[in-house]
């Protein structure tokens, strides 16, 4: 299924959907990448077991318009997932594409305060980017940033995939040193852990 909120479109059908969700009491969940403009007029229909997502790539509107065009912001779909938590309707974000990591644990910095789960992929069909990533290391990051905040997640079948040895071999060490120092701007030193 495309986006239920397309920029620029009437999106009253999806409304009509999740008037009937809600009438027969049918859980739904509604992933886009659009903003509170166009979503948080549905949040009215929105009961315990529903769930509201945005998809975030990027953490800077440049790379997002040149990569993402037709879609929200990040700022603005961040701005939604806040909107949509304050309401307390449960919160989810997929993670994916994933093209610079960076970027990605620094989506889950700016967000993990209102998300209640994350969802993790990778970017697929694009080898030549794809082969500049360490996916194990970017899968090590992402899983001790979000056990650190303590955020139900899930690895999405491509990440794994491409991480067939992930912890296989990690020591003791390697582990303190990843949840010692995800969650700061700069890498601790193994000294400074202590």
């Amino acid at each position: 299924m495309c986006d239920p909120y397309p920029i620029g479109r009437d999106s009253s059908k999806t409304r009509k959907c999740l008037e009937l969700f809600r009438k027969y009491n049918h859980p739904f969940q509604i992933l886009t990448k659009t903003g509170i403009t166009h979503a948080a007029g549905d949040f009215d229909l929105y009961g315990p077991n529903d769930r509201f997502g945005v998809t975030l790539t990027f953490d800077n509107p440049e790379d997002s318009l040149k990569w993402e065009p037709g879609a929200s912001l990040p700022a603005e779909r961040i701005d939604v997932l806040k909107a949509a938590h304050e309401k307390c309707i449960k919160t989810w974000v997929s993670l994916e594409p994933v093209i610079d990591p960076k970027q990605t644990l620094h989506l889950i910095d700016l967000t993990h305060e209102f998300v209640d789960h994350y969802g993790v992929g990778k970017l697929n069909h694009n080898a030549e980017i794809e082969k500049t990533v360490d996916w194990l290391k970017f899968r090590t990051e992402v899983e001790t940033k979000l056990k650190g905040y303590s955020k139900s997640y899930k690895i999405k079948a491509a990440l794994k995939k491409a991480t067939p040895n992930f912890g296989k071999g990690m020591t003791t060490a390697t582990t303190r040193y990843l949840q010692f120092s995800t969650n700061r701007e700069r890498p601790l030193s193994f000294s400074e852990m202590g």
